[in-house]
């Protein structure tokens, strides 16, 4: 068995206590890092999904606006309703139907 000095069995004494009272503060350490964090995930999750919203909300208008007045018309849609379509509201009620004009 090798000699070890008195600094040498210090340090590895000392590291062993280390390492095993970091490993069982951990646990708690997680719990509560995890519920500083989850409401940050939330908005950030809560930011993407608006962000990936208005962005189909958006291609949905381009690809409407790209379409002819007799294209917009065989579906049924005049060229004034598309942004109550692409952006999810009811079409204004102006009791007439506009498809056909």
């Amino acid at each position: 068995m090798a000699h070890q000095t008195t600094l040498e069995i210090t340090m590895s004494t000392r590291t062993s206590t280390a390492a095993i009272s970091v490993a069982g503060a951990r646990p708690g350490r997680a719990t509560l890092a995890l519920r500083a964090v989850e409401p940050l995930i939330g908005a950030v999750a809560t930011i993407l999904c608006n962000t990936l919203a208005r962005h189909r909300r958006r291609q949905t208008e381009r690809e409407l606006l790209a379409l002819s007045d007799s294209q917009l018309k065989d579906i049924g849609l005049h060229r004034s309703h598309i942004w109550y379509v692409a952006y999810g509201s009811s079409t204004p009620s102006t009791g007439r139907h506009h498809a056909g004009h």
